[in-house]
Parts: structure tokens; C-alpha cells; sequence
């Protein structure tokens, strides 16, 4: 069984260029909680030899998604009948994904990032930091 692992990762190491990402898990916005980052952070610690999860987003509607600053993008993305996530793009609008996203409100995107809580006047929520995205 170990040799059948290391000839599956050996593939897709062969496979993978340089701009694949690698997806922890799908998830849905409603699972996106202050309990599954407390969770995560348990996990831990995270770094270079042990990065922190990437989770992809499938099938997300685009709420809203503007210039944020100097170069970073923010935006709100839900699906259907679900809660609102917000997600930052940093230093997104110097590079082809935020000009991508800017003005896309109402169409669907698949999106992919790390997850991270926010704290703001005493209230926790979860936001996205946005790695890429994809139109469905």
C-alpha cells in the first residue's frame, strides 16, 4: 500500500505545474465557521513544511467584488440561499485575477483559499484569502 501511495504522488507531482494548486477540501459556505477555524487552529501549528488548508469553493455566485486599496481585491460570494462569505485578494488587481472578479456581481465562480478569522468590533467571522478562482 505504501508503494501504490508513492507512485500516486509521484504522478501527480509529474502532473502538477507550476500554477496547480493544492486543494485541502470542498466546502461549502454555511460549514465556514468560527468553530471549524477554531478546529483548524488545533491543527496546527502551520508554515512552510506544513501549510495551512486550501479549501475550494464550487459554484459560488459573486455578491459583490471591488478594488480594495493599492491593488487588492475584496468581495462577497454565497451559494444559492446560503450565507454571505467575505474574501480578500491581496495584491489580486495586479495580476489577472482581480480584473477578473471586478464587476463579475451575479455570475458563478469557482473559488480556492486559505480561510482565516476576522475579528471586528468584538464579532468573529470567517473570511477567505482568496488564491484563485475559476468561471464555472
Amino acid at each position: 500500500m505504501a508503494r501504490l501511495s508513492d507512485l500516486i504522488a509521484r504522478d501527480l507531482d509529474a502532473r502538477s505545474g507550476r500554477g496547480d494548486l493544492r486543494i485541502s477540501g470542498l466546502i461549502e459556505p454555511s460549514a465556514a465557521t468560527p468553530d471549524l477555524m477554531r478546529m483548524i487552529e488545533d491543527a496546527g501549528p502551520f508554515g512552510q513544511a506544513a501549510p495551512a488548508p486550501r479549501f475550494a469553493f464550487a459554484d459560488q455566485m459573486i455578491d459583490s467584488a471591488g478594488q480594495m486599496g493599492h491593488g487588492h481585491l475584496r468581495l462577497s460570494f454565497r451559494a444559492p440561499g446560503g450565507p454571505v462569505i467575505d474574501a480578500v485578494g491581496w495584491g489580486a488587481m495586479n495580476g489577472p485575477l482581480g480584473p477578473a472578479l471586478v464587476g463579475a456581481k451575479g455570475r458563478r465562480f469557482h473559488l480556492a483559499g486559505k480561510l482565516e478569522l476576522s475579528t471586528w468590533n468584538g464579532r468573529a467571522r470567517v473570511r477567505l484569502r482568496l488564491d484563485d478562482a475559476a468561471p464555472v
